[in-house]
Parts: C-alpha cells; structure tokens; sequence
C-alpha cells in the first residue's frame, strides 16, 4: 500500500473532480466506505485467530483433565 502526502492526496483529490467529474463528498464517502470494508476484513481475519486460539486452549485444557 502506498502512503500519499496530504499535497499528492489533494492534487490527486483534484484531478479526479476535474477529470471524472466526481465531488468531494463522493470522494469522501468512497474514501469511508473503503476504510470500513478494510476494518471488517481485519476483524473478520482477528476473530477466526481467536477462534483458533480458542479451540487450541481448549484442547489443551481437556487433554490436561484426561491426563489427571
């Protein structure tokens, strides 16, 4: 991913009004959207990890009370 300064995000913000003929707000609200949709993904990725993490320790803790 590439990280833009706020003068290369402005110019590029502008040329994409002048060009596509898109409004600030339209960007603003695309721009939104794609940050939401990246947050899901990662909490999506977070709770198969834990569900993971989860049935691991959970082996572990029967196969402690099998042994005991």
């Amino acid at each position: 991913m590439r990280i833009f300064s706020k003068d290369e995000m402005y110019n590029i913000d502008q040329e994409t009004i002048e060009k596509i003929g898109l409004n600030n707000g339209m960007l603003m609200e695309n721009a939104g959207q794609a940050v939401a949709r990246e947050i899901e993904s990662r909490i999506k990725k977070m709770i198969r990890l834990l569900s993971l993490l989860e049935r691991g320790i959970m082996g572990e803790m029967e196969l402690l009370l099998h042994v005991f």
